[in-house]
């Protein structure tokens, strides 16, 4: 039986939150991370009472300055953890809106599964599978890990541009090639025996995918006919 997992959403509360730590999201779970075992976990960042029970203590993040909604930003960057890592069933929520005759309060979500980001961050996780998961970079403003040998997550929670950079020594164990990243369409080549570095602007995630792994023309995700996200 699986539940849902809020102490996850606590812990990404508090990691993404000013003055947070994102090395809080990369304990083992039975010793650090406070979440449920992934076996058990129905994994979240908004599940269907949050749009009808607006309480600040629930949401990841700042409150939004529209509304009484979660940060839409740091609702993307939690996304992308829990969707980036392994383990846990993911929810992703996502409704019809005020005018879809449900008593829901606000448009926030209003068919969120179709927007590029989201779509993106589940065709991450369809591609990488139960790939195994390890660290690769830890900071209290930026964190990393592999899923495999082809593919990593990087998220960057500061409000600054920052950079993700390993040297020839510190290299991941990621296989030589070329890597796309699902949610911007940039990438990066990494070479045997090589150093990575990829830059991310201000509040960002990315997820690379070995670009082979994506079939043989993936173009650019941004152009699938999704809807973009919101600001």
């Amino acid at each position: 039986m699986k539940y849902y997992d809020f102490p996850l959403v606590s812990t990404l509360r508090s990691a993404l939150g000013y003055g947070g730590d994102l090395r809080a999201l990369l304990g083992p779970i039975e010793l650090d991370l406070k979440a449920l075992a992934p076996d058990l976990a129905v994994t979240f960042v908004v599940n269907h009472d949050i749009p009808q029970n607006p309480m600040p203590d629930l949401f990841v993040g700042r409150c939004r300055n529209t509304d009484r909604y979660g940060d839409p930003v740091n609702e993307r960057l939690a996304s992308a953890f829990v969707l980036g890592r392994r383990g846990g069933l993911p929810l992703v929520y996502s409704d019809r809106g005020v005018a879809g005759g449900d008593d829901v309060p606000t448009d926030a979500y209003r068919f969120a599964h179709a927007r590029c980001d989201t779509a993106q961050m589940v065709r991450f996780r369809r591609v990488v599978g139960d790939a195994d998961e390890a660290v690769i970079l830890a900071a209290p403003d930026t964190i990393a890990f592999r899923r495999g040998r082809r593919a990593f997550v990087v998220i960057h929670k500061g409000g600054g541009a920052g950079r993700f950079a390993l040297d020839a020594g510190q290299a991941p164990a990621l296989d030589a090639g070329v890597y796309v990243d699902l949610l911007t369409g940039a990438r990066v080549t990494v070479g045997a025996g090589a150093g990575l570095a990829v830059d991310l602007p201000a509040r960002s995630a990315a997820l690379y995918v070995r670009e082979d792994l994506l079939g043989a023309a993936p173009g650019d995700p941004r152009a699938a006919g999704c809807e973009a996200p919101p600001d």
